[in-house]
Formats: C-alpha cells, sequence, structure tokens
C-alpha cells in the first residue's frame, strides 16, 4: 500500500452518516457534526435532515465540510451530537427540553434538545488519515456549556458499555490502495 502526504489532498473532508441505533425516542432526531481543534472551530457545522423519532435510524447522508483535508490540523477532532427535534407548541411534559439544566437551541418554531454526543480523532496515533466504517458508542450526559451544541472538549474515546449507548455508524472517505498520512514533524 502507497502511503500519501495529507498536504497534497486539495479536497473538502467529507464524512457519511450512514445511522444511529438504540436512541430510543419518540420525537424527531437530528445530528450535528463540526470539526475542532481544541475549542476552535475550523468550519460551519453541519446538520443532518431531520427524522421521525424511533430506535434505529437511517441517513446515508455525506456531511462535506468546507475546509481542505490539507488544511485539517493533525489534532482535528470530529465531534458529534444527536439532538431531538421538538415543536415550541407541542412541547412534552418530563421532555429534557423542559428542564433548564440542558442547553437548546431554538429556531423556526423548534426547539433542539441533547439527547448524545461522540467525538472522534481525524488522524489516528499514528498520524494516518482515518478511513471507511466506524461505530461510534455515545456518551450522553452534557455540560452546562457547549460550542455551537457540539461538546469539543469532550473524550475521544467513545462510550465503553455499548449495550445501552446510542451509537452513531459513520464512514470516513476510503482512498483505495493508499494510506494518507499527517507529515512527520521533523519534516
Amino acid at each position: 500500500m502507497m502511503s500519501h502526504n495529507v498536504w497534497d489532498l486539495v479536497e473538502p473532508y467529507k464524512i457519511t452518516l450512514i445511522k444511529g441505533s438504540k436512541l430510543n425516542t419518540e420525537d424527531t432526531v437530528v445530528v450535528r457534526a463540526g470539526l475542532f481543534h481544541g475549542t476552535e472551530l475550523l468550519c460551519k457545522p453541519i446538520m443532518s435532515p431531520e427524522l421521525p423519532g424511533k430506535n434505529d435510524h437511517l441517513w446515508s447522508e455525506t456531511f462535506e465540510f468546507e475546509i481542505y483535508i490539507c488544511d485539517l490540523p493533525r489534532m482535528a477532532r470530529l465531534c458529534l451530537s444527536i439532538y431531538n427535534v421538538l415543536d415550541k407548541t407541542k412541547n412534552k411534559k418530563g421532555n429534557k427540553a423542559s428542564n433548564p439544566k440542558y442547553q437548546t437551541i431554538k429556531k423556526a418554531g423548534k426547539m433542539h434538545s441533547p439527547v448524545a454526543w461522540v467525538n472522534t480523532m481525524v488522524f489516528d496515533y499514528k498520524g494516518q488519515l482515518k478511513t471507511g466504517e466506524h461505530v461510534l458508542h455515545s456518551w450522553s450526559s452534557f455540560p452546562d456549556e457547549l460550542e455551537e451544541m457540539l461538546n469539543p472538549m469532550g473524550t475521544v474515546r467513545t462510550n465503553p458499555f455499548p449495550e445501552n449507548a446510542t451509537a452513531l455508524h459513520i464512514k470516513f472517505t476510503e482512498y483505495p490502495k493508499i494510506s494518507i498520512y499527517y507529515p512527520l514533524f521533523d519534516k
């Protein structure tokens, strides 16, 4: 397998949101994705289409970020959050959205209330750009203050208890027969 320098890839960074499982909600859900370097948002976040509530959701939606792969920092992280989408006029009793502890986004007569989040590094520990399908088991707790309704300072480790965790199935872009590496620091 040949290896290439990430700085040679002048194309937008993309992932595919395949599906979500174990969401266990009756409300409509949406996934929000952002790229961060520390707490710095690298480009505009992307939101999936809204899907009606059920246990499993199938998106098969490609997210194309407004940043080129060659411009990604070595420690860039992909942050994903899942939200209930509630009609403000039909807010249900006992819902997290009615709890002031949870931050919400209100727009166009709808309220987005956090359900789960998960983060992953864009490059692995060897500096190789992640490719292929991954299942990310999410966390359900949210800090009080969130940047763009994402959790960039949260762990990049997926939930170690997958039997009860909401899972997001994503696919990083694949490059047949080549590995994409971030250059060594001394290069």
